[in-house]
């Protein structure tokens, strides 16, 4: 009995930590992008946000997520990239924000299905 209390205790701690995890680093992306990064396998246009000015080591940590950088000016960055690695993006402590620069068009389950 003590032994399954313990169990769940720790599962729980577990899911706790990892979802805390995920969810702070989805944060940093607006609304937009979020469903962009979920819903597309595609290339995704984005801009991006770091703590500093984009110096070229910034750049190649930047990069070396697997996105490609189209304009830098000062913290604020144009890129395109996968959802995962916006994903792996949005985990960098240097990043401070990530928008889709146009509105994303919802879809209907149907339209989905198409």
């Amino acid at each position: 009995m003590i032994t399954m209390i313990k169990m769940i205790i720790l599962s729980l701690l577990l899911l706790t930590g990892c979802h805390r995890h995920t969810h702070s680093s989805q944060l940093k992306m607006n609304a937009e992008l979020r469903h962009q990064v979920c819903e597309q396998t595609d290339s995704i246009h984005f801009s991006g946000e770091c703590r500093s000015d984009i110096t070229s080591q910034i750049r190649l940590q930047l990069e070396k997520t697997g996105i490609t950088i189209k304009n830098v000016k000062g913290s604020i960055f144009t890129a395109k990239g996968t959802s995962g690695q916006i994903r792996k993006l949005s985990k960098l402590d240097i990043i401070v924000r990530l928008e889709s620069p146009t509105p994303y068009q919802y879809k209907s389950k149907k339209e989905k299905m198409r």
